[in-house]
């Protein structure tokens, strides 16, 4: 890679599970021409042809894979508990000089969270005489605000693409189509805890969120643009927190069915998992943007912070 040391959040053991990681760091060894030590050679010595590695120049073919993270808009104003995934894929993406893709899933939460009021439709005069009565555009203009913070933790420019759901759902949709075609609603049921009083996006959403696990679903924007790499054999590494496991879980388990036979990873997206970034209170649980109290968000004031942490932090909240 092209970082001088290991990241703290590595180091701290924030990120502190996986899956297929090993399979990634072989793809990247192989693609930087990095030969595994041999079995008899103390890790503390010296490896055979380590400064001839060292001295070689970047690669010039495409990257092997990319990254995948992603931001659920609930909430005009990010705390620190969510900057954690995207500080943390920031490091990697310029460890490994690979394409990212930031997906903003405001469809998710206005499935999950947004409301209907008759008199907010519109009647046929004033600004917006033919508005429905949701608050499906409040959801958007989240992503555009939360977007803000995503951006400033200094992604590398050109090999970055966020986007909206909203927006770019379209490109997707063949890739949501074969991955509702190959789960059933009782798996979905049975890992998220769906009803029959569920409404229906809800138990079709785990698809657009795993849809981006398959670079056929970014074919100009990961095999575009004089890039020779052919999108759908890239392999993904998600950074998340451990609670957007059971998305994941499922798409692992059908990921086969949507890339050709000579997908180094058979399709299955790597992981690597975070802990919940503790709430003011205590270490049980996690900062959230429901409990103004539980975080602190980064358009509060210096003065907002001092106030929070004496007042509401664990250690008793004493001037």
């Amino acid at each position: 890679g092209t970082v001088s040391r290991l990241h703290r959040f590595l180091r701290r053991e924030i990120f502190f599970s996986h899956r297929d990681i090993e399979k990634i760091c072989e793809l990247l060894e192989g693609w930087y021409g990095v030969a595994p030590p041999p079995e008899d050679v103390d890790e503390e010595e010296d490896r055979p042809g380590q400064q001839e590695q060292e001295e070689q120049q970047q690669p010039t073919t495409p990257c092997p894979i990319y990254l995948y993270t992603g931001r659920g808009p609930s909430s005009a104003a990010m705390h620190l508990g969510h900057l954690v995934p995207f500080l943390f894929t920031a490091w990697l993406q310029k460890a490994f000089q690979c394409p990212l893709v930031i997906q903003m899933t405001d469809d998710e939460k206005f499935i999950f969270k947004g409301e209907y009021a008759g008199e907010r439709a519109g009647d046929g005069t004033g600004a917006e005489p033919n508005r429905t009565g949701d608050d499906l555009d409040r959801f958007a203009n989240l992503t555009t605000e939360n977007a803000k913070d995503i951006v400033a933790c200094e992604f590398l420019e050109d090999k970055t693409f966020l986007f909206s759901d909203l927006d770019y759902v379209g490109r997707m949709y063949p890739n949501i189509v074969r991955i509702w075609k190959a789960v059933t609603v009782n798996q979905v049921n049975g890992i998220f805890g769906f009803d029959g009083g569920s409404n229906i996006g809800k138990i079709a959403f785990p698809a657009v969120q795993a849809a981006p696990s398959f670079g056929s679903s970014f074919p100009n924007v990961l095999g575009g643009g004089g890039s020779v790499a052919n999108a759908a054999t890239l392999a993904c590494l998600i950074p998340c927190a451990i609670d957007q496991d059971p998305y994941f879980r499922l798409t692992r388990d059908i990921a086969h069915k949507l890339v050709p036979r000579h997908h180094p990873l058979q399709g299955k997206p790597a992981l690597i998992h975070s802990k919940f970034f503790p709430p003011l209170q205590g270490a049980q649980g996690k900062m959230s943007s429901s409990d103004a109290n539980s975080a602190i968000f980064l358009t509060d004031t210096p003065k907002d912070i001092e106030r929070k942490i004496k007042t509401h932090a664990f250690s008793g909240g004493r001037d």
